[in-house]
C-alpha cells in the first residue's frame, strides 16, 4: 500500500573508514633499546625486518680500563722482580767460606786461620817504657807469648815541662840562666827571677842581664845588630851571614834572618802586606830606641825593622816538637836584648 522505506542498519549508515597511508607506532622506552629488537620507523608498512641496537659504549670503556690497569700491575711486578734479580741480589755479599785446612779430627786449624795481629803502638814516657814487652795469643790454647818491643813500635813522647818553683821560668831555662830552680828569687834581692829578666837585670846576681855568667853577646857581621844568647848553644851562619841559627839542647832552634825592606815600609805596613788576614792588636807591638816590631799570630815569630827601614829582621823559635816549647823565655830574652846600631 503505502511505499515503505527499507530500513538500514546503523552500521550500514556509517561511511566506510578511509584506509590510512601510514601507521604510527610507539617507540620503545630508552632503557629498553640496548639489545632489544625493534621495527625500524624508516621501513614501510609491512617491512618485518628487525634491527638490533649495539650495547652502550660505557661498558666498553670499563673493559678497556680494566685491561690497562691489569697490564700496568703486571709490568710493575716484572720490574720489581728484575730489579731484585739483577741489582739487589748481586749486591748482597755472600758469607766468606772458611778455607782453612782441617786437622785429622776434621776441626779447623785455628793457628793458620787466625789473621796476623797488628803491632800495638806504645807511647813511651820514660826510658823504663822502652823495656815494655808486647803480647800476642796463639789463638789455640789461650797461652800468651812475649817479645821485646822494637823501636818501630814505640812513639817517644817529649819530656814534660817542669817549673819546680812556679816562678814562670821552667827548670830547663833556669839551668841555662844559672838560677835556682827551687827558688823564686835566686839572688835574694826580693825580685822574682822572671821579673828581673824581663827588666834586663841579672836574676843570678847583681848588675844588668848581660852580666849573667851563662849569657854572651852575639854581634852580627851584617845588619848592624847584636843580642844576648846562651853561651853554650852552638851557632851556625848561612846565606852569607844573613841567617844565624842557635841550637838548643833539645834540638830546637832560634833563628834570626834578614831581608831587604824594599819599599821602606813601617813594620805595620810590611806586616799588613805580608799577612793580610792577621789581626793586629796593641799587645803584639813593641817599640824601642832603634827599631819597631810585631809578634806573629803563632807567638813563634817576631818581625821588626830598623829606624832607617833598611831591613826586615825575623826572629823565629823552631821547636823540635810542637807540643814542647822548652825555652819561651829565652826566646823573649833574645828579642828584648836585640840592639841595632
Amino acid at each position: 500500500m503505502f511505499f515503505q522505506k527499507k530500513k538500514q542498519s546503523p552500521e550500514s549508515d556509517k561511511p566506510a573508514a578511509p584506509t590510512p597511508d601510514f601507521m604510527v607506532r610507539n617507540m620503545p622506552k630508552p632503557q629498553a633499546l640496548s639489545g632489544v629488537s625493534y621495527q625500524s620507523a624508516g621501513q614501510g608498512i609491512g617491512d618485518g625486518r628487525l634491527r638490533t641496537v649495539a650495547p652502550a659504549a660505557g661498558n666498553n670503556f670499563k673493559k678497556v680500563g680494566l685491561v690497562i690497569i691489569s697490564g700496568g700491575i703486571i709490568v710493575v711486578i716484572s720490574l720489581v722482580y728484575l730489579s731484585y734479580l739483577f741489582i739487589i741480589k748481586p749486591s748482597v755479599k755472600k758469607p766468606a767460606v772458611n778455607t782453612a785446612p782441617r786437622s785429622a779430627n776434621n776441626s779447623p786449624n785455628l793457628a793458620s786461620a787466625t789473621p796476623p795481629l797488628m803491632p800495638e803502638v806504645v807511647i813511651a814516657t820514660s826510658a823504663a817504657d822502652l823495656l815494655t814487652t808486647g803480647t800476642s795469643s796463639d789463638g789455640v790454647n789461650g797461652l800468651e807469648t812475649t817479645s821485646p818491643a822494637t823501636s818501630s813500635d814505640l812513639v817517644v813522647a817529649p819530656a814534660p815541662i817542669i817549673d819546680s818553683d812556679s816562678d814562670g821560668l821552667n827548670d830547663e831555662e833556669e839551668a841555662i840562666l844559672g838560677t835556682n830552680s827551687n827558688s823564686l828569687d835566686s839572688d835574694g834581692d826580693t825580685y822574682n827571677d822572671l821579673a828581673e829578666i824581663n827588666n834586663n837585670y841579672n836574676p843570678a846576681g847583681g848588675g844588668q842581664l848581660g852580666a849573667a855568667a851563662n849569657l854572651g853577646i852575639y854581634l852580627s857581621p851584617v845588619g848592624g845588630y847584636q843580642l844576648l844568647r846562651p853561651k853554650n848553644w852552638p851557632q851556625e851562619a848561612i846565606d852569607d851571614d844573613n841567617t844565624i841559627i842557635f841550637k838548643a839542647p833539645d834540638d830546637s832552634l832560634i833563628q834570626i834572618s834578614l831581608q831587604p825592606n824594599v819599599d821602606k815600609q813601617s813594620i805595620l805596613g810590611w806586616y799588613g802586606s805580608a799577612f793580610p788576614t792577621s789581626l793586629i792588636t796593641y799587645d803584639k807591638l813593641k817599640n824601642v830606641d832603634r827599631w819597631e816590631g810585631i809578634a806573629g799570630d803563632d807567638g813563634l815569630n817576631f818581625y821588626l825593622t830598623d829606624q832607617e827601614r833598611q831591613f826586615i829582621y825575623v826572629i823565629s823559635y823552631i821547636p823540635s816538637d810542637e807540643r814542647r816549647l822548652a825555652y819561651p823565655n829565652i826566646f823573649q830574652l833574645m828579642i828584648n836584648s836585640l840592639q841595632i846600631k
